[in-house]
C-alpha cells in the first residue's frame, strides 16, 4: 500500500511543489490513508503470527520451537512496516521538491544503524534471528522520523500535528 499510494501521489507532489500548503495537504493525507491501510495488516501478522506460520510452514517442516522464532521475527518485522511505507511516502515528498541526496544519505544512516544494532542484538546480547528483524523496524523507525522532521524543516512548515493525531487514532483503533 506504502509503495503503490506513494507512486500514485508523487506527480501530485511535482505539480505543487511551488505552493507548500497545498504539498503539505497532500502528502499529509497520503501518509494517513498509508497508516490507516497498513496498521490493519501489521496488526493482524502481530497478532496472527503463530497461525500463519503453521499455515503457511506447516507442522512437518517446522517444530515447535521454529515456528515460535519465526512469529517473533514476523512480529518484529510486523512493527515496522507502518513506518518502512511511510518512509517510501516521504522519501517521493523530497524527490517531489528536487531534493535526492537527503534521502541518501538518511538512508546510508539508517543501514549503518541497522547493521551496528544486527551485531548488538546477535552478537552481544545473543538474541536469535528476531534481532535482526528488530534492528531493521528500529532502524526504519528512525528513519522515518529523521524524514519526517528534515522534510518539514524544507517546506518550513509544521507537518507534526495533521499526521500523528489521525495515526495515533489508527493505532488506538
Amino acid at each position: 500500500f506504502g509503495a503503490s499510494l506513494a507512486k500514485a501521489a508523487f506527480p501530485t507532489l511535482v505539480r505543487q511543489a511551488h505552493d507548500k500548503v497545498l504539498f503539505k495537504r497532500t502528502l499529509v493525507t497520503t501518509i494517513n490513508q498509508i497508516v490507516f491501510l497498513v496498521l490493519p495488516l501489521a496488526s493482524v501478522l502481530i497478532v496472527l503470527r503463530i497461525p500463519l506460520v503453521r499455515i503457511i510452514f506447516g507442522s512437518k517442516i517446522f517444530d515447535w520451537e521454529a515456528t515460535v522464532q519465526t512469529g517473533l521475527t514476523l512480529s518484529a518485522f510486523g512493527i515496522g512496516i507502518a513506518f518502512q511505507s511511510v518512509v517510501i511516502m516521504l522519501e517521493r515528498g523530497f524527490y517531489a521538491l528536487h531534493d535526492t541526496k537527503t534521502p541518501v544519505v538518511i538512508s546510508l544512516f539508517s543501514v549503518t544503524l541497522i547493521a551496528i544494532l544486527d551485531l548488538v542484538t546477535v552478537g552481544i546480547f545473543h538474541f536469535s534471528v528476531w534481532g535482526l528483524a528488530a534492528s531493521f523496524s528500529f532502524g526504519v523507525f528512525c528513519q522515518a522520523i529523521l524524514l519526517f522532521n528534515l522534510l518539514g524543516k524544507k517546506l518550513g512548515t509544521s507537518i507534526g500535528k495533521s499526521v500523528f493525531v489521525p495515526i495515533l487514532k489508527s493505532a488506538i483503533a
